[in-house]
């Protein structure tokens, strides 16, 4: 059993057969039940009865499935920032080197190391699994876990470097409270924080 701190957008690892499903399966998550494993990420809910609130995906954008699996049946409990370890840069599959997300991803790696900046969306999913989520559409979603409040302006600042070629990634700002966008925070006094008790509009981040 691995520890019980597991945060939203952290991925977890389990036996298919550990799964607990309150509802009928569509046919794709039917056939991801044939598997030993799965490879899920958490959602922001609380727990239940020790019960891990985590969302199954396919192989399209579409495909998403809430379910759940009991804390005590993770075998690996992977955080978005540990993607930046190197064992886990050759699960990009080969023929999605071109892609441009796995391109913005790699100009800014450096970066993204030194400031604890993690990986989710399809990317920080193929990154962990090898699975080729990765679509030619698809966006860099980042994952900034901030202790320290930061102003607006450090927050444009911050932007500019995570950017790639004008284009500017979808970057979650984790707090003590919840979670909101890097960019809506930094261009508006009052903003989106997601929270285990549903989104509301704030002012404070911390």
């Amino acid at each position: 059993m691995v520890k019980i701190n597991i945060q939203p957008h952290d991925l977890v690892v389990f036996a298919s057969t550990a799964l607990v499903i309150h509802e009928e399966t569509p046919d794709w998550v039917a056939a991801l039940l044939n598997k030993p494993r799965l490879t899920a990420v958490c959602r922001r809910a609380s727990l239940h009865d020790e019960l891990l609130p985590i969302g199954l995906r396919g192989k399209d954008r579409s495909q998403r499935f809430a379910c759940w699996v009991p804390v005590k049946a993770v075998e690996q409990h992977i955080q978005p920032f540990e993607l930046l370890d190197t064992h886990f840069q050759k699960n990009i599959c080969s023929n999605h080197q071109h892609y441009f997300v796995v391109q913005h991803y790699q100009a800014i790696y450096p970066f993204l190391c030194e400031n604890h900046i993690g990986i989710g969306g399809s990317l920080g999913f193929e990154l962990a699994t090898g699975i080729g989520t990765v679509k030619e559409t698809s966006d860099l979603d980042l994952i900034w876990y901030a202790d320290e409040p930061f102003s607006q302006s450090e927050a444009k600042t911050m932007l500019t470097n995570l950017s790639f070629k004008n284009e500017i990634p979808d970057c979650q700002v984790i707090t003590s409270k919840g979670g909101f966008s890097l960019k809506e925070y930094a261009t508006s006094e009052t903003f989106l924080m997601k929270t285990i008790q549903g989104p509301i509009l704030t002012k404070e981040g911390w």
